[in-house]
């Protein structure tokens, strides 16, 4: 059977010639050569499903799963706290457990040839209680569900880590909080909501029989085919540095290797208050958003006590130094500088 072709009545032009281009060639190559035609659609159909079922993988390998929860009170004269909570996460996004000569840690491995990644997430004060996030690989949580040892050090390394990075001190007599494994709305914080998808235009795809034939189906006809533009930069991003290396020492004490940033964060961060001509305090908040190109890429949410920044991979959370008049906070972005200025009055 020939391939039926569908023309929206408001298609473009030069995508109309190439529409009728590409589905004359598949006419024809349909007559002269229907089991080439055929073989060449099953390919086609192949290479489709292995591409969904890679990018399954992947999304797969990104997954955070919440394990535990561990609490304990602060102490210390500089912080606010009076209480902290951690979530101990997995995910493969943490790098796996590794030996000292940097070879791939088995469950054999002495603790003390072990090199353990670990990913620290910023404190969130609520209420005078601190909350934060550390993510392990799964790895490490198979072998500490089997040595209460092991568990005992990913729980010393956090807090170790944690009171490195926020100068208060934690007591070390915690408590495991039972049935619960995440402390907060985990899944505001990392199940992202999937956006609607948009009603597709003429220029999105082709369709023959129900098969939608992209770009790379066109240029194996040999006919130019018609690009679809990404809203995604083209620009590659500034490598970020990646999770914080912990090594094992004999004695248990631990030693920074290399720094974390927070994944989702700013580039860079600028935060100062400064005085209008009115005489109130003026908070301005600036961060560095390589990724973006235009302020349409983001979403900016003010309020009172929070700047909350999204899109184009980052999502970014800000807590103002005092209560600012949302109502006159203002925000502009640079696309030279890729550089988003946020400025707010305080309430009163």
């Amino acid at each position: 059977a020939r391939a039926r072709v569908y023309i929206p009545p408001a298609m473009d032009p030069k995508l109309k010639t190439h529409a009728q281009h590409l589905f004359g060639f598949l006419d024809d190559l349909a007559e002269n050569d229907p089991e080439g035609y055929k073989n060449f659609m099953e390919e086609k159909m192949r290479e489709a499903k292995q591409f969904a079922k890679n990018k399954k993988k992947t999304r797969k390998a990104t997954k955070i799963e919440p394990c535990f929860v561990v609490s304990s009170k602060v102490r210390g004269p500089k912080h606010p706290y009076s209480k902290i909570f951690i979530n101990f996460l997995s995910s493969e996004r943490c790098p796996n457990l590794q030996t000292k000569n940097g070879g791939k840690a088995t469950p054999q491995t002495p603790m003390s040839d072990l090199v353990v990644p670990i990913s620290v997430g910023d404190v969130v004060d609520e209420d005078q209680i601190a909350f934060a996030d550390i993510i392990y690989h799964p790895q490490a949580f198979a072998r500490a569900s089997q040595d209460l040892g092991m568990k005992l050090y990913l729980v010393e390394l956090a807090i170790t880590e944690l009171e490195s990075s926020n100068g208060f001190q934690i007591n070390r007599a915690y408590k495991l909080e039972e049935n619960i494994t995440y402390k907060g709305n985990f899944e505001k914080k990392y199940i992202r909501k999937r956006a609607p998808v948009p009603k597709k235009s003429a220029t999105d795809s082709i369709k023959a029989d129900g098969i939608v034939l992209p770009s790379a189906m066109a240029r194996a006809l040999g006919v130019d085919p018609i690009e679809k533009k990404s809203s995604r930069p083209k620009q590659e991003s500034k490598s970020r540095k990646g999770p914080l290396i912990v090594e094992i020492k004999e004695d248990q004490t631990a030693k920074i290797v290399e720094s974390e940033q927070k994944n989702g964060d700013a580039d860079g961060k600028e935060i100062k208050v400064e005085t209008d001509s009115s005489g109130k305090n003026l908070v301005i908040v600036k961060l560095k958003l390589n990724r973006v190109l235009k302020a349409s890429d983001i979403c900016v949410d003010i309020s009172q006590r929070k700047l909350h920044v999204s899109g184009v991979d980052y999502d970014v959370m800000v807590d103002f130094p005092f209560v600012i008049d949302d109502a006159l906070a203002k925000a502009k972005f640079s696309k030279k500088k890729h550089v988003l200025t946020v400025k707010g009055p305080s309430k009163s």
